[in-house]
């Protein structure tokens, strides 16, 4: 008996897993080996917060960004619409095509002669409303989706410290670009009637022959072809561009700088000073194409035959000179300055309302 359990305990004992001091050391340099690839792998990796991360974080708030940026634009026309019509009938004058005096004059002329609220503040001001709100709703809306979507492509340039790509120029005039073309496409059929009816307003007290715009749409509707409500289009579609491009080059590229390089705080006051440069960049984009717009697409009432877009160009060139594209360009920067500040504000108070942060 006694012989039995020594060998069974002996055979146990030599059953136990006995590690040698070698193989000990060699396991211990196993570990070190991976965790050192692991490190290298999660350096290779891109963070959470990186490229990726952003652009997903801007589909994810699409929605909600459209929206804030749709109310602003549904408030922004009932403040600045005589700013607006103001910039129309001053295109579209026979005064101002002979020089008769300055934009001051002319606007002291209307709002004697047929009051602020009829000359200025009335005509076109439901049809500003709902073109502000679609344009506005989808080119603001979908703008940091269209820019986070252009930085996480290859090629992009340097990350910030925290794996996100640092915002460019080129990116932000880009994206203005896509989104603007957007947004002016979708709401052309509201810019035509609108800038219409203001036109109808000069042309009216000129005693010229003019069509009235609800005639006019009327006409487009009654021939069955829907594509008469993109009359114009082409222009428009170019000016939205330029002008968004133009601002959110400026408000986007002022707030990035402020932030970056002078460390000042996201808050109203750096919206309203972004959003005056921003105006003055959308102002001088768009100023050719602007006064295209207004001209060709209120051809037939303002007794001109053009045939398309270029012979427009060509007409206006040929018979004023080069400064006709920039006309009106001080009556639309004091329409877009404070418009955008208004509105700049009213945005970013409405993404915060909407449970989003300052657009970044």
């Amino acid at each position: 008996t006694t012989t039995t359990a020594t060998t069974t305990t002996t055979t146990t004992v030599a059953c136990s897993p006995v590690r040698h001091p070698r193989a000990m050391v060699g396991g211990g340099r196993s570990l070190v080996a991976t965790a050192a690839v692991a490190e290298e792998v999660a350096a290779a990796s891109p963070p959470a917060g990186g490229e990726r991360g952003t652009l997903v974080k801007s589909r994810d708030e699409l929605g909600r960004n459209v929206a804030a940026a749709a109310l602003a634009g549904l408030v922004q026309p009932t403040i600045f619409n005589p700013l607006e019509c103001l910039r129309v009938r001053w295109q579209v004058s026979q005064a101002a095509a002979l020089g008769g005096g300055g934009l001051s004059s002319f606007a002291a002329a209307v709002v004697r002669s047929e009051g602020l609220w009829e000359g200025l503040w009335r005509p076109g001001l439901p049809l500003n409303m709902g073109a502000v709100t679609l344009s506005q709703g989808l080119r603001l809306g979908l703008y940091p989706t269209c820019r986070d979507f252009a930085l996480s492509l290859p090629s992009r340039g340097s990350s910030s410290a925290d794996g996100a790509p640092k915002k460019s120029p080129i990116a932000m005039l880009a994206a203005g670009l896509v989104a603007g073309s957007i947004a002016y496409f979708v709401s052309a059929p509201f810019w035509l009637a609108k800038t219409r009816a203001q036109a109808y307003a000069q042309l009216r007290s000129e005693a010229s022959a003019a069509a009235g715009v609800a005639s006019t749409a009327g006409a487009g509707a009654g021939s069955g072809n829907p594509l008469a409500l993109w009359r114009g289009c082409s222009p428009l579609v170019v000016r939205g561009a330029l002008l968004t491009g133009g601002q959110m080059l400026g408000y986007d590229g002022t707030k990035t700088f402020a932030a970056s390089e002078l460390g000042l705080p996201d808050g109203p006051g750096l919206h309203v000073l972004a959003a005056v440069l921003a105006g003055l960049c959308a102002t001088t984009f768009s100023a050719p194409a602007d006064v295209l717009v207004t001209r060709f697409q209120c051809r037939d009432q303002n007794g001109n035959a053009y045939r398309s877009v270029l012979d427009c160009a060509t007409s206006l060139l040929r018979q004023s000179g080069p400064a006709v594209f920039f006309r009106g360009w001080s009556a639309n920067f004091l329409r877009l300055a404070p418009t955008f500040a208004v509105g700049s504000v009213l945005y970013e108070q409405s993404r915060l309302a909407m449970g989003l942060s300052y657009m970044t």
